[in-house]
């Protein structure tokens, strides 16, 4: 886990922390028990290692910034030409070796 993951973990533990014992101290809960779930969720959850996820961008602009709509249709929001028209790649480094970092 990089130095960034972690410091991010350990600020959700105290806020988690923080959660229950608000609520603990009550006689009734103030921080809603949906939110504590998400919260404990995410830290269980939090092993997924994104860097081997694939990685879409946009065949124009290779921006990874694309967003999907209610019909499935996936678009870029930065140069806003292309519609489904994306690149897949293995993972974020196959990417960054191709297009570098700049984008």
């Amino acid at each position: 886990m990089n130095k960034k993951n972690k410091l991010l973990r350990e600020q959700y533990e105290k806020t988690l922390d923080k959660f229950n014992t608000t609520n603990k101290m009550s006689p009734f809960n103030l921080i809603d028990s949906e939110h504590i779930n998400n919260l404990n969720n995410k830290l269980k959850n939090d092993n997924i290692q994104y860097d081997s996820e694939p990685v879409s961008c946009c065949s124009h602009c290779k921006s990874l910034y694309l967003i999907t709509d209610d019909d499935d249709n996936d678009t870029c929001v930065s140069c806003h030409n292309s519609i489904n028209e994306i690149e897949t790649h293995k993972n974020i480094y196959e990417y960054l070796k191709l297009y570098g970092d700049d984008k």
